[in-house]
């Protein structure tokens, strides 16, 4: 009995010993695959040559490792190894490298002070497909040494000579099996224009059921929003009204504030599309940008903006012509709207003679279409006498009700409200209703008495300046000790100081700027070149924002050039209480332009913007 037990004791210590050499055998022979698979993520284009060759940072010296958590490797599942184009990277010898690999690969590395291990957004590693449908543009990590921040929906970043195609098609290697990672019969081909500006992803599977999901309107529109197909309008105005090329909307925005103007507004054919009011209020925001709101008359917060309105239209800096009013007739001195034709022409010249001598200011004919022709006809006429003004026609674009209350929501700050009047006006109208009101309960809490109210600051300015203060301290949850308001720093004032994170905010309404906005808020960055600070912030009202959201836009590329992360523009989201970067902002505002095309087929919006 005793040998029998020991003889299956020896039995046993030898299948233990056995298992453990197969079990060493076999991690020898991962830890050789894992090798293998390191190096061919290594293995990248010599910018000085275009063969393939093994990259000098083999030696991992001033090379920045990326890795992605283990749930975020959907896009890694998908591909062998990276396909880098030469032109994506730098010279070794000039700047570090970056480098993506996985988890699997990186068990064979050491960090030291030369490799900088972090995980990146999450975005940045779905697949292509999925990344294009929700528009992610990956957060820039911050880190003290240079980097190449490969993003693959940052058009502007990559610089491709000529055009060509990737194609990848997806056989996972080896290593991949032992992690029981699924293979995925799919071929994802990759198209990177001449311009780098349109990314066009094409899916070609043989599961009729995967075909089917990706065909869903959710995607489909964000494909369309990565195209060239469509493009952010200049300006809010593009998108509401249509108008003669001749004499493009966009001219309200470009005419410098000497110039009296002329607006031809064609009244709609529906009472859905009424715009009067809406004209109107920006014609009103355009006033105060470009000249700035008279200091003489008082203005609370509450009606404040009645208020302006009311001293434009009675000081005659607003004059509203409407055809289907006894005004009309009295300006062009007939009896009869029928009478059009009939107008005395030297009334006419007369009377635009006063405003064409006048500073910056707006004549508005708001008239059936039928008249348009004759009027132009008569403008034409007179253009000797009506020397320096500026003439602009405009009509409504035929818009559904569902976008045009999406589009409202957004350009006052993401508000939430009813609309009673089911038009373009009523909608407007209540959208500035509550975000006004928003701002006010805001403004007039007495938790935020510590934000200072300085002189000449309009109301808007200060309320902007309380929500960011809120939000800094009641979302971010900043210490109220180091959220300071008009801090001195050596002769700059921020409106906000962040004293711990040593960020600057300045609350930009545009009031007073002139013809070109942008040229005070690109003073307003440069004022903090010579200082200590981290971070620049500018917060932009939502319409403001979308008036100039295209040369705005071009000022945002051009700081990020200079400056890099270090300035960065919001606009305010009042629902949530929280800034809205505008990248993000202009996600939104492209969602609905898609909308917007694919609700008027019959309409040719691309053309117009």
């Amino acid at each position: 009995m005793a040998m029998d037990y020991m003889a299956k004791q020896e039995q046993e210590s030898l299948k233990r010993t056995q298992k453990k050499s197969e079990e060493v055998a076999e991690d020898k022979k991962t830890e050789v695959m894992k090798s293998q698979h390191v190096e061919s993520f290594i293995q990248i284009i010599s910018p000085q040559s275009s063969r393939t060759q093994t990259s000098p940072f083999t030696t991992l010296e001033n090379v920045l490792i990326v890795v992605p958590k283990p749930s975020q490797l959907a896009y890694l599942k998908k591909v062998s190894k990276p396909v880098l184009n030469k032109e994506m990277l730098v010279s070794p010898m000039q700047k570090p490298t970056l480098l993506l690999v996985s988890p699997i690969s990186i068990t064979r590395f050491r960090p030291s002070e030369q490799i900088r291990i972090l995980n990146l957004d999450k975005n940045i590693f779905r697949n292509p497909l999925s990344a294009s449908v929700n528009m992610s543009i990956p957060k820039v990590p911050h880190i003290s040494m240079p980097t190449i921040h490969l993003q693959p929906l940052e058009r502007s970043i990559v610089n491709i000579s000529q055009a060509m195609k990737l194609q990848t098609i997806v056989r996972p290697p080896e290593i991949y099996t032992k992690f029981s990672i699924p293979q995925l019969d799919k071929t994802y081909t990759l198209k990177i224009t001449s311009t780098a500006q349109s990314v066009q992803t094409k899916v070609k599977t043989i599961d009729s059921t995967q075909e089917r999901k990706i065909k869903t309107s959710k995607e489909a529109e964000g494909v369309m929003l990565t195209s060239l197909t469509i493009h952010v309008p200049p300006s809010l105005l593009k998108l509401l009204f249509k108008s003669l090329k001749k004499f493009n909307v966009k001219g309200l925005l470009e005419v410098s504030p000497e110039r009296p103007v002329i607006v031809v507004a064609i009244k709609s054919a529906g009472p859905e599309l009424k715009y009067r009011a809406t004209l109107l209020t920006i014609l009103r925001e355009l006033f105060r940008i470009k000249k700035r709101f008279p200091q003489t008359i008082a203005a609370t917060a509450r009606g404040e903006t009645d208020i302006v309105q009311s001293y434009l239209m009675e000081s005659g800096i607003i004059k509203f012509i409407d055809d289907s009013e006894a005004d009309f007739l009295n300006f062009f001195g007939i009896r009869r709207v029928e009478d059009f034709d009939k107008v005395d022409l030297d009334r006419l010249r007369s009377r635009l003679l006063e405003h064409t001598n006048s500073d910056f200011s707006f004549l508005v004919f708001h008239i059936n279409e039928s008249k348009v022709t004759q009027l132009l006809k008569y403008l034409k006429m007179l253009r000797s006498d009506l020397g320096r003004s500026k003439l602009v026609v405009i009509c409504p674009r035929r818009l559904s009700l569902k976008v045009v209350k999406k589009l409202i929501e957004i350009i006052w700050g993401f508000t939430k409200f009813r609309c009673f009047d089911k038009s373009l006006d009523g909608c407007f109208a209540a959208g500035e209703k509550t975000f006004y009101d928003e701002l006010e309960k805001l403004s007039t809490n007495p938790s935020y008495a510590k934000v200072r109210h300085v002189e000449n600051e309009s109301e808007l300015h200060y309320q902007l300046k309380v929500f960011v203060y809120s939000y800094l301290v009641n979302k971010l949850k900043l210490d109220p000790r180091y959220v300071k308001t008009e801090y001195d720093l050596g002769g700059v004032k921020p409106d906000i100081w962040v004293e711990s994170s040593r960020i600057a905010i300045e609350i930009e309404t545009l009031y007073g700027t002139g013809v070109t906005p942008w040229n005070k808020l690109y003073e307003t960055i440069e004022k903090y070149h010579s200082l200590s600070v981290n971070e620049v912030w500018l917060v932009i009202p939502p319409l403001q924002l979308s008036l100039f959201i295209g040369d705005l836009l071009k000022l945002y590329k051009i700081l990020k050039e200079e400056y890099g992360d270090k300035v960065k523009v919001f606009t305010i989201n009042l629902t949530q209480r929280e800034l809205i970067s505008l990248e993000d902002y202009i996600k939104k505002f492209s969602m609905v332009i898609y909308r917007t095309m694919k609700g008027n087929k019959g309409e040719d919006l691309k053309s117009n913007m």
